[in-house]
């Protein structure tokens, strides 16, 4: 299966078009564009392929955690993009599970210093909205929605690799698609110290390690990965803004597993 994988493209700064691809699954890691636009942009530009979609915390931009989720739901049922928050695809032998998944703000300990920066840095907090525009969302309630993520990938991951031991002919691909990062090590080593980081990577090295996942995706970092955590690749293809493109930035990149 030959899977292409992309995030941050951040459509609501401008157009761009990708050249067509062979890809049999296209992975959109988040931050595609605001709204049901990236899924408009995806029903435009992918009509062979499947469609993974996890959202990222751009998309929920001037709306609401939880109804853009309900409102996307509608728009791509009965199309090809599968949109996973809390939720697996399967198609053949591999199985894809997504979640937008925020951070819990530990990156650096339990430091309320760290999610008070992250309140005050981070746009997420001035510009989406909670449960139906009554509010802004806070840190508290992205952490509360990790958490759910976190539990749930547990679960499903758990479960997921003990049907996989026991069927050794034809094992289980497991392929995790996050927005936010699974790791520290995402991190630039030029920026880790900045208490902001808490809000783009959570410490998950201890799940990656306790699941075992093939691959781990993820977004939100404008800067390529591709490392190791035991016996999961974990990789990133962003684009990031038009002014600042990723110079690493591959609109061609696919990988066969």
């Amino acid at each position: 299966m030959k899977i292409q994988l992309f995030s941050d493209l951040h459509l609501e700064f401008g157009a761009y078009l990708l050249p067509k691809t062979e890809a049999d699954v296209v992975i959109l890691a988040g931050d595609i564009n605001l709204g049901v636009k990236g899924a408009q942009w995806v029903l435009d530009t992918f009509s062979s392929q499947q469609i993974i979609y996890v959202l990222g915390n751009h998309e929920y931009y001037l709306h609401s955690y939880p109804g853009l989720l309900s409102e996307l739901y509608n728009y791509c049922q009965d199309t090809n993009i599968h949109l996973l928050e809390n939720s697996s695809f399967q198609l053949e032998n591999v199985v894809f599970y997504g979640a937008t998944l925020w951070t819990d703000f530990n990156l650096f300990g339990s430091d309320y210093n760290v999610a008070k920066t992250c309140q005050q840095r981070m746009n997420d907090y001035n510009y989406i909205y909670h449960s139906n525009h009554q509010s802004a969302l806070t840190v508290k309630d992205t952490a509360i929605i990790h958490q759910q993520s976190v539990n749930w990938l547990d679960k499903k991951l758990s479960e997921d690799k003990l049907l996989s031991a026991n069927n050794v002919t034809n094992p289980l691909i497991r392929i995790v698609v996050s927005h936010h990062a699974p790791s520290f090590q995402s991190i630039s080593v030029n920026q880790n110290q900045d208490y902001i980081n808490a809000a783009y990577a959570s410490n998950l090295e201890w799940l990656i390690k306790k699941v075992q996942p093939n691959y781990w995706f993820h977004g939100h970092i404008h800067r390529s990965q591709d490392y190791w955590v035991g016996r999961c690749r974990i990789m990133s293809n962003p684009r990031g803004y038009p002014i600042a493109v990723n110079p690493d930035f591959n609109e061609q990149w696919i990988i066969d597993v």
